[in-house]
């Protein structure tokens, strides 16, 4: 078996001996081949490695190649069949990156191990093809390292193993020393566990690289997080995290709002009988001694007949009975005089059993209960009482932590945790706090995390789990998959649960309502799923959803508005749903919710856990080529909302095969539509034309309005970026008609924005501002956050010509935070650059300055070539207006070697012509390059 090992130097393994790794082409081929996880045509090998050869040429040098690695001993890994010199070729045998990057996909922490490194310092220059896909594999594969290692170093924050994410941040850190987000998470690790220096440290290297390479300052979130690092470093006693503004109550914490509710109730001479119900431990004891100090207590939890009800009360209200006199008369006569309420606690156990607190409301007595479940008597009044507020919470486990252990340091972060994860219930944390004696609180959070048998929760359980049927048991089991709640049809698909089961569990405070939605406590939730599993839950669960999800594809298109609230409420359902069908290989489930959660995802703007989701899935549904298909199509469409325009082509070249070996005209040209997307981002006009047109001609054959506008809106993107604005238009608004027609709401939007664009290039303000108001309106319709961000953008820019400068400036800052917060770059490029022109207005030139290398940066690093140059030009504008010819010189021959359009030409030339004596000295030079007729 031959194994490629591709992270680090590289090497191959035959039969777990190494052997020598061919450092040329045939080791190139061999790994571009082990990549694809797939065949691969021999013409995209051509084009890999002689592109600028002759198609012949190109084909016998392939040969030639093939036979060579035919000759090492490995060789049998590309088998070859020269009577079949057009058959596709691939790799038999398995290789490091591939399974790495399943392992990323699946958040296994043990990728975190490896060296982020492709085939370091291998360079073919006789093959710029090969080298430019293997730039991106080295590119893509850091990026992968890095977001995994991010979301890894943010949970040890959240444990409180801050040390453990100080050590892995400083592994970011040596590989991309300009990782300011991978930096503040540190400076807040730092802050977190102590180690002040090694935040200060990093720092101090970040903004020494940043100041030497790009000439940029750390942003102020930086600065801030350094300076609460040095005020810490200070004075050592001060807490990691200020403590919340107290409630000083020694004995009773918070339930301020519930106080206020039961104190109206009981000043009602009508109230007789308030039942507080809840699950036990939630605090209905302790509020209604708070609520009625002087009550007569009468404890219940070792009464479990009528009779010894009755002995209780008796013995709670100091009455003696007299012999041969019926006792019930007689406890009855005594209460008729008593002014004071009773409190009878822990009722439930006597239930259904009401018999004698009627009789005992006859006498106008006034009883104050505390149950699981309500005692569904006349006159009676009932408060469902829930978890603590988060702050009081908190409070309350510090304070009864600090009993156990007087030493204990809080950790604010580990508290909060710990109080998410027990619900703000309150003998929950006080059993918590007891651990505190032998774990640390990040130790206890996570101990707690997964399992919560540490506090005998159970016990506290089966109280009322006791109480149900074997029958209802079941049910609840099953619907403790749920996560984040559900509905009534969901609890009847699932588990068989009618409403009248769904009131007995909400009766017996196992499930919560609210908004119409069911849904139970985490602890509850824990405790039901180890009590009684149900072994099919979870694949029920899975089946439900993502059939469910699949259902509303076609309705999330045409009313996106409506449903994307119900798919917001469901998504952790979801979620859980699509990763247990991953985990059971599920390629129906998948392949059918596909395309729905790819809209979802979209229209929310979830650009990256959208690309995470999809990666898991792909080698799930290989088996399926048409689901294989429309998953690597869906993959492709979040990497390329990412910017990872060499992922995206290569995911497309797989789906696009599929396509053409299934004869699926409609999904190749999909695939063409998209590589033309790509294309066109990169600035490659003539090869995007090509893929587009292409499309357009079966689009056309199969009358696909909905395809044809998708591609005329993209032809009219090329046309304006080549400089023809007036030729846009028309792509646009034959676009937008074709839209209309299809009923798809966001589609028109998109139609609508590029038209407005087009129209304000043509200095047409007016119409391009009454177009971005329809599709703000639009995109506020429908829940579009992603397509707000881009209508803003555009607002802003009109704002920033019609000389709304303040204006301006505020709504590209609006833009840029939504964008990073998608991982939209392609749209940060564009708010960057207009929020430095916008400063250029003000006469803020070093801010401005500031903002142009930004969105320089991020085009760089998307290496999106038509926005790299016009954010280039933005640059030469402020250097030539800071009167730094020199730099602006500098940066124009930057520009010419980046092959800039025709319009950036005469746009470049204009500022040439402007800088005066430079001029004289490099003029002719470039009047080589700028013809007359340009």
């Amino acid at each position: 078996m031959v194994r490629l090992e591709l992270l680090g130097a590289g090497r191959v393994l035959l039969d777990n001996q190494i052997v020598a790794f061919p450092f040329d082409k045939r080791g190139a081929l061999l790994a571009y081949l082990a990549l694809q996880a797939c065949p691969v045509q021999r013409s995209e090998l051509s084009a890999l490695f002689w592109l600028d050869t002759p198609e012949l040429e190109a084909r016998r040098n392939l040969r030639q190649l093939l036979h060579r690695i035919s000759q090492l001993p490995i060789g049998a890994c590309v088998p070859r069949d020269d009577s079949r010199s057009a058959a596709p070729l691939e790799f038999l045998g398995t290789c490091d990156l591939l399974e790495w990057r399943k392992a990323v996909a699946m958040r296994q922490s043990q990728a975190l191990e490896v060296t982020p490194t492709v085939l370091t310092s291998w360079n073919l220059p006789e093959a710029p093809e090969f080298m430019a896909w293997l730039e991106g594999e080295r590119h893509d594969t850091l990026r992968l390292w890095r977001a995994l290692a991010l979301e890894t170093a943010d949970q040890f924050l959240m444990r409180g193993q801050a040390t453990k994410a100080i050590e892995l941040l400083e592994r970011v850190l040596d590989f991309e020393p300009l990782a300011e987000d991978a930096l503040q998470l540190l400076l807040l690790a730092s802050q977190q566990s102590q180690h002040l220096g090694r935040g200060l440290a990093a720092f101090e290297a970040f903004a020494g690289t940043l100041r030497q390479e790009v000439g940029l300052s750390p942003t102020t979130r930086t600065l801030e997080l350094v300076s609460l690092l040095e005020r810490v470093q200070v004075q050592p006693s001060v807490l990691e995290r200020p403590i919340p503004e107290r409630i000083i109550a020694p004995r009773f914490f918070g339930r301020d709002q519930e106080l206020a509710a039961l104190r109206q109730l009981l000043d009602n001479p009508e109230t007789r009988l308030l039942t507080l119900t809840g699950f036990g431990g939630v605090g209905k004891t302790r509020l209604a001694k708070e609520l009625c100090p002087d009550a007569i207590v009468i404890k219940l939890e070792n009464v479990s007949q009528p009779s010894a009800l009755l002995v209780a009360l008796a013995d709670g209200l100091g009455l003696r009975f007299a012999a041969h006199q019926d006792a019930k008369a007689q406890l009855l006569n005594h209460v008729r005089n008593l002014d004071t309420p009773i409190l009878l606690d822990n009722y439930e156990q006597l239930l259904p059993e009401t018999e004698l607190i009627a009789d005992l409301l006859e006498t106008g007595a006034r009883l104050i209960v505390t149950s699981r479940e309500a005692l569904d008597v006349p006159l009676e009044q009932i408060y469902t009482l829930h978890g603590l507020e988060s702050r009081v919470a908190m409070d309350l486990f510090l304070e009864r932590s600090k009993k156990q252990n007087p030493d204990l340091e809080p950790d604010w972060s580990a508290i909060e945790k710990i109080v998410q994860i027990l619900d703000g219930m309150p003998l929950a944390l006080e059993l918590a706090a007891t651990w505190t004696r032998t774990l640390s609180l990040s130790g206890l959070a996570t101990a707690l995390e997964t399992d919560t048998d540490l506090l005998d929760w159970r016990r506290v359980f089966l109280g009322s789990w006791r109480r149900l049927s074997f029958e209802l048991r079941q049910k609840f089991s099953t619907l403790a998959v749920c996560v984040g709640g559900f509905t009534s049809e969901a609890a009847l698909a699932l588990a068989g649960a009618t409403l009248p089961d769904l009131a007995v569990l909400v009766r017996a405070s196992l499930l919560k309502v609210e908004h119409g939605r069911f849904g139970m406590l985490k602890l509850i939730r824990q405790a039901a799923l180890k009590n009684m599993p149900n072994p099919n839950a979870k694949t029920l669960h899975a089946e439900y959803y993502l059939h469910w999800l699949g259902s509303l594809e076609t309705v999330l298109e045409q009313d996106p508005k409506t449903h994307l609230a119900v798919v917001g409420l469901e998504i952790e359902n979801l979620r859980t749903a699509w990763d247990e069908a991953v985990l059971q290989q599920s390629s129906d489930l998948l392949g059918g919710a596909c395309m729905a959660f790819s809209t979802y995802f979209d229209l929310r703007g979830l650009f990256f856990e959208a690309r995470q989701r999809f990666l898991a899935a792909v080698p799930v549904v290989q088996s399926d080529p048409k689901a294989h298909a429309l998953m690597l199509v869906r993959l492709a469409w979040a990497e390329f909302r990412l910017g990872l325009y060499p992922q995206v082509q290569k995911t497309l070249g797989m789906a696009l095969g599929i396509y053409q070996t299934l004869g699926n005209q409609r999904g190749v040209a999909h695939c063409w539509y998209q590589l033309g997307n790509v294309d066109e981002a990169l600035g490659k006009f003539k090869s995007a034309n090509g893929h587009l047109k292409l499309a357009l001609e079966v689009a056309r054959a199969q009358a696909d309005d909905t395809a044809m506008a998708r591609i005329l809106n993209t032809l009219g993107l090329i046309a304006f970026n080549q400089g023809h604005p007036k030729t846009a238009v028309e792509y646009h608004r034959e676009s937008l008609e074709l839209r209309r027609k299809t009923n798809q709401p966001r589609a028109m939007f998109i139609a609508q924005l590029n038209l407005g664009d087009a129209k304000k290039e043509l200095l047409e303000f007016e119409s391009a501002r009454v177009l971005f108001g329809a599709c703000l309106q639009l995109t506020q319709n429908i829940g579009d956050d992603f397509g707000q961000t881009l209508v803003l953008s555009q607002l802003a820019d009109l704002d920033r010509r019609e000389g709304q400068i303040q204006k301006a400036e505020l709504g590209f800052g609006v833009s840029i935070e939504r964008c990073q917060k998608m991982g939209h770059g392609y749209v940060e490029i564009i708010a960057w650059r207009g929020l430095a022109l916008t400063l250029k207005d003000l006469g803020q030139l070093e801010k401005a300055k500031e903002s142009a290398l930004r969105s320089l940066a991020v085009a760089h690093a998307l290496n999106v070539t038509p926005q790299t140059n016009l954010s280039l030009i933005v640059l030469i504008q402020l250097e030539q207006n800071m009167q730094n010819h020199t730099r602006a010189w500098q940066l124009s021959h930057l520009l010419l070697e980046n092959r800039p359009s025709p319009p950036q030409k005469r746009l470049l030339k204009d500022i040439l012509a402007s800088l005066g004596e430079v001029k004289t000295k490099k003029l002719s030079a470039f009047e080589e390059i700028f013809p007359k007729s340009a």
